[in-house]
């Protein structure tokens, strides 16, 4: 069982190219290969077996061109340039096998100071519709009156 699923290993690194290039998500790339990313075991085994495969299982739920670009820039720009190329896409072949996965965290598009303005707006935003209730809820118990009620 054991030889049988390395064979497959050795083709781990073509079916990332064939992700990278028909915009599969990693877990497709796993499939493909015969294993079930959110299975520790098989997970843990095909990362020893092929170290430029994720060990992470929240990594599978991404895109294979996102995981290159962040893992290896310059790998994913010469794929991206010559995508039309089979021959070019499939020479990154050796330089992907010998590759490792650092498991790098995904980053955001937004810059810190993108991020502290919307951290800004949300607590001003709190702040008027907590004010905003309030008045409301004010005016609709002033709106009440006793016209309607006879008194005797």
């Amino acid at each position: 069982m054991f030889s049988a699923m390395l064979k497959q290993y050795d083709k781990a690194a073509e079916f990332m190219v064939v992700g990278f290039k028909r915009g599969w998500l990693l877990k497709e790339v796993a499939a493909a290969i015969g294993v079930d990313p959110y299975d520790d075991d098989q997970r843990a085994e095909m990362a020893k077996a092929c170290p430029f495969m994720p060990a992470e299982y929240w990594h599978y739920k991404r895109p294979v061109r996102a995981f290159v670009a962040v893992e290896w820039p310059r790998m994913s720009d010469f794929m991206l340039k010559h995508e039309d190329a089979p021959q070019k896409l499939l020479s990154v072949l050796p330089a992907l096998k010998k590759s490792a996965a650092l498991g790098v965290k995904h980053g955001t598009k937004r810059s810190k100071a993108d991020l502290a303005e919307m951290r800004a707006t949300r607590r001003d935003y709190r702040a008027n519709a907590i004010s905003y209730a309030a008045s409301r809820e004010s005016f609709k118990s002033n709106q009440r009156s006793a016209w309607g009620v006879c008194k005797a």
